[in-house]
């Protein structure tokens, strides 16, 4: 019995010192799956912490890339083009800090594994810009969208299970184009 608790005890040591580890973009214009264009040599995946710094441009043009957060500081860009996507899962704080440009004509899954968190999906200060083939999901987040900057959507956002959908702060724009979609489903409040 005494063995089994040790055991046990263990494993629940190693698993609460398992944390993401940041991984930086070195600078300049690339691919997400360029290895070498990364601070841990190695393409991102869902147990890191991306940071794309000032005046570099990264771009996810097919396959699915992975990250556990990721932050777009001003003045540097992340393109994900059709067919590429991006997928931030277990969230712990906000999933994606935008200060810079996003453009997406590809996929932007966000997703948590339980309802009951304090998660925010997307935290926009830059410009965020969803074009005609461009789908934003975000799943069993607790704040769906905080737009402090500007929200083009010309293509399809969908937030379920969630507090909040969408939030449009004062100062921020959002335009929603007329053949561009927003639907909330099982969501709580939208605040503008």
């Amino acid at each position: 019995m005494l063995r089994v608790l040790f055991c046990c005890l263990g494993a629940a040591i190693t698993l609460s010192f398992t944390h993401a580890q940041t991984n930086v973009w070195l600078g300049g214009t690339g691919q997400w799956t360029d290895a070498s264009g990364w601070s841990l040599n190695q393409v991102p995946n869902g147990n890191h912490d991306v940071e794309i710094p000032s005046g570099s441009s990264v771009t996810i043009s097919s396959g699915q890339a992975r990250a556990a957060t990721v932050r777009v500081v001003a003045l540097s860009t992340l393109n994900i083009q059709n067919p590429g996507s991006l997928f931030i899962g277990r969230p712990s704080a906000t999933a994606l800090i935008n200060s810079g440009n996003i453009n997406i004509s590809g996929r932007l899954d966000i997703r948590h594994s339980t309802t009951n968190n304090s998660a925010i999906g997307i935290r926009n200060t830059g410009i965020l810009s969803i074009l005609s083939s461009g789908r934003i999901f975000l799943s069993r987040i607790n704040d769906g969208i905080f737009n402090f900057g500007r929200l083009d959507n010309n293509g399809r956002i969908f937030c379920d299970h969630g507090e909040t959908g969408m939030t449009i702060f004062d100062g921020s724009q959002f335009i929603n184009r007329p053949s561009a979609l927003v639907r909330f489903r099982f969501i709580s409040q939208i605040g503008l």
